[in-house]
């Protein structure tokens, strides 16, 4: 079950495999107390309510840094496009129970991101091999 604190709970768990039965979240209360009524609604609500605003005027030191080096084109001329397949195998290659990269995402997250939609998945890295920006690794401080 969801909470007005962590409404992620739930959705950790269906990622990450820890439910023993199949749910899907398609419904959440919005601010006016109605319910989202299908998916495509919920997932709005949660991106519009739940994420924080990209303003670079709040960038600590370090989230300049990460800004200015994930601006860095890369020349990426001769690059082909990712398929899907690629992306499926790079999932099946991941290993099981892994603590989470720097990025802090659960591998039981991605692998269930690239079930779940795996042509958008193949099109985000797309979308960084077209622009040719994807960000270098960084030293913490």
């Amino acid at each position: 079950m969801t909470s007005a604190t962590n409404p992620w709970n739930e959705i950790y768990r269906i990622a990450a495999g820890r439910r023993k039965q199949a749910a899907i979240t398609i419904t959440m209360r919005q601010k006016d107390g109605t319910l989202t009524t299908n998916l495509q609604g919920t997932l709005l609500h949660m991106l519009q309510n739940l994420t924080s605003e990209d303003n670079p005027a709040d960038d600590t030191e370090l989230h300049k840094q990460i800004r200015a080096i994930t601006q860095e084109a890369i020349d990426a001329v001769d690059d082909k496009k990712f398929t899907v397949q690629e992306v499926k195998n790079a999932k099946a290659s991941m290993g099981e129970k892994k603590a989470p990269g720097e990025d802090g995402i659960p591998s039981e997250v991605f692998k269930s991101l690239v079930e779940t939609i795996p042509r958008y998945k193949t099109a985000v890295y797309n979308g960084c091999l077209r622009k040719g920006m994807f960000p270098k690794r960084w030293k913490k401080q």
